[in-house]
């Protein structure tokens, strides 16, 4: 994973703080809760907020397969487990040095991202049917088994052990109903239309934000960092609108949750095409080479 921190902060021509933002990769989440929240991130922001005396924005670095390092049952856990990082971030103000801002340049672009091939209309039945039966209770019929280790692996179970009844079947329902999107682009007949994905490139003197509307994984983040030797490139994911996981060609060769999943939680009929990671790091050079102009 890409342990690098960046802080830029902003100042008046008074000398007085009017912003921070910090950019960082970690997972967003470490509270066992089913609410939204990003508690890591807010916490960090919180930390240096107070070290710089003024609002801090966090952005999300490349993390679409970083996971949180540990979960804790409350906030307090979780603060108290994040101690000895924030420590190292208290001498924080007296590392900051100056940084020329200008130029400040913009640059954007979409691309239209492919999905891969839609399964047959049989299978896709099958798959349907066998969530409505596992949401109305049916977790033991054999012929549900294989839909049921789909279940498993969505929902973080340990192999040979069952989803808790009640909990499958509330997810039987979401993922039955992902599953006829995925009927409805079958019986549409036509090409399936691409997904728009959208890449900015903010660039402040010799620092640059380079923003995609995806969840990208950390080597994505690696490659986007090695496309300029002038510019230290800052890569941030989660951009809006976002699309979802975009997974490298060899992470989708390994498979797991965000390759072989998560697409369905994000209204998509299919998984994107291998390439897809790779036309958008060409996008990002492209624009880095707009920006340096």
């Amino acid at each position: 994973m890409d342990d690098t921190l960046t802080a830029l902060l902003f100042r008046d021509p008074a000398g007085r703080t009017i912003a921070t933002v910090l950019h960082f990769a970690c997972h967003g989440a470490a509270v066992c809760s089913q609410q939204i929240g990003g508690d890591i991130p807010g916490a960090l922001a919180r930390h240096v907020a107070e070290l710089l005396d003024g609002p801090c924005l966090y952005v999300q670095g490349a993390t679409g397969d970083i996971g949180p390092l540990a979960v804790s049952a409350e906030r307090a856990a979780m603060e108290n487990w994040l101690k000895p990082f924030t420590n190292h971030l208290d001498d924080l103000p007296v590392r900051l040095y100056p940084l020329n801002g200008t130029p400040l340049r913009m640059a954007s672009a979409d691309l239209h991202l492919e999905y891969q091939a839609l399964p047959s209309r049989a299978a896709t039945l099958r798959t349907i049917e066998n969530f409505d039966r596992i949401a109305q209770g049916d977790v033991d019929s054999p012929d549900v088994q294989d839909t049921i280790r789909l279940l498993g692996n969505i929902m973080n179970i340990k192999p040979g052990e069952r989803p808790d009844a009640s909990k499958a079947a509330y997810a039987s329902k979401a993922l039955a109903n992902a599953e006829r999107r995925v009927l409805a682009a079958i019986d549409s007949g036509g090409p399936v239309k691409p997904c728009r994905a959208t890449v900015a490139v903010l660039r402040v003197g010799q620092i640059a934000l380079a923003c995609v509307s995806a969840e990208v994984f950390a080597i994505t983040g690696f490659r986007i960092r090695a496309l300029s030797r002038d510019i230290a490139l800052l890569p941030v994911s989660y951009a809006a609108p976002i699309v979802g996981y975009v997974p490298d060609r060899e992470s989708m060769a390994k498979g797991g949750y965000e390759v072989d999943d998560a697409w369905r939680f994000y209204r998509h009929p299919a998984p994107f095409t291998p390439d897809s990671e790779e036309r958008i790091v060409e996008t990002v050079r492209g624009l880095i080479g707009q920006v340096q102009k």
